[in-house]
């Protein structure tokens, strides 16, 4: 062999050797960088992830609120439900708070707008057609509040249960006071039997007339928490039915239904005979604070048995009668019947000389 192919030879390297002859530092990183991404392509790929939910931890639903506010919504959502994905930990006790304020405020902002666009005077209108005792019942049992005075009878104080509530409690603090011919009634609910037979129409309609002034004066004085009910009677009671629903029972003294029983007291006229027990049954009925009865005849007396029957109405409902009595001349004395009806039940009683009255 020449020196020549030696020279050859030697130029002419196997490809192992060309791997060999680069620095080792530089193959152990190449190696260690290829380890470090085939563990972490292997852990990632070996973490399981179940099908369905049964893999996946429960997750609590919350509940959202929406409120409207400026023409803009405002949302109120409970920590840890579906719309929290920041954390699934507990709340703590200031977030929870936090939450609580957010709700309230809402619910009341939301309920305020609610309570405003109802007047008191259609809440009143609404329990104008039912039974005062079925209002006194179910008022005191809700616990409703009014800042007004109390409706109702023999309870618990001068407001009923609380000191600004409509409850079932008879009281003088809370009471309205109204008169008539100079009586003065205490109380809550009114009711006014007024004799309309033809004899009111003597001396020249000046009784009539005199009983009607006296009447609407009255009713011009209540509240409108406060009740009442005007019953005309001759041969028989004709009640004020009221505005709403021609009902025959106390009605509230709103604005709108003492303006219309003055109008219905205006155009009554006098005539027929006189019927007093039916009229008198019919408002103790009513089971009322007070009750005036008006009248310009003794005649019909009543029995001892009819006027213990009304006595026994009344006091049982709690149930006061102030009477009026009309008649020419002075006073025929004590103890007639018309007297001891209100004597009886608690009133008061004055006759009135027809002949003295303003015309």
């Amino acid at each position: 062999m020449s020196s020549t192919d030696k020279l050859e030879r030697r130029r002419v390297l196997h490809p192992t050797d060309q791997w060999n002859s680069k620095p080792r530092w530089q193959s152990f990183v190449s190696s260690l960088g290829f380890h470090i991404v085939s563990l972490v392509l292997l852990a990632w790929f070996w973490n399981p992830s179940g099908n369905g939910s049964g893999a996946d931890r429960d997750r609590p639903i919350g509940i959202a609120i929406i409120h409207q506010a400026g023409g803009s919504n405002e949302y109120f959502l409970e920590p840890g439900g579906q719309g929290d994905s920041s954390k699934n930990e507990p709340a703590s006790d200031s977030e929870m708070n936090t939450t609580s304020d957010s709700l309230a405020k809402a619910v009341e902002a939301a309920s305020s707008q609610v309570v405003n666009s109802v007047t008191m005077e259609s809440l009143l209108g609404e329990f104008a057609a039912l039974d005062a005792t079925a209002v006194q019942k179910s008022v005191s049992s809700g616990g409703v509040s009014t800042g007004m005075n109390s409706v109702g009878k023999s309870g618990q104080g001068s407001t009923g249960t609380g000191s600004s509530g409509v409850g079932n409690g008879r009281g003088s603090k809370g009471s309205t006071k109204t008169q008539v011919f100079g009586i003065e009634g205490s109380g809550n609910s009114f009711v006014y039997v007024f004799d309309r037979s033809d004899s009111m129409n003597g001396f020249e309609g000046a009784p009539f007339r005199a009983a009607k002034r006296e009447l609407l004066k009255s009713l011009e004085s209540l509240k409108s928490i406060n009740q009442f009910q005007v019953i005309f009677y001759n041969e028989a009671p004709s009640p004020y039915q009221g505005s709403l629903s021609g009902t025959r029972r106390l009605i509230f003294a709103t604005d709108n239904e003492r303006a219309t029983a003055i109008e219905y007291v205006k155009g009554i006229h006098a005539i027929g005979g006189t019927e007093h027990v039916p009229a008198l049954r019919l408002g103790a009925s009513m089971s009322p604070d007070v009750l005036f009865f008006l009248t310009d005849a003794a005649d019909p007396i009543l029995s001892d048995g009819q006027l213990n029957d009304i006595v026994q109405r009344c006091t049982s409902r709690g149930t006061t009668v102030h009477s009026i009595e009309f008649g020419s001349g002075p006073n025929p004395g004590p103890g007639r019947w018309i007297e001891e009806l209100a004597s009886q039940t608690g009133g008061q009683y004055r006759y009135v000389d027809i002949l003295q009255i303003e015309q």
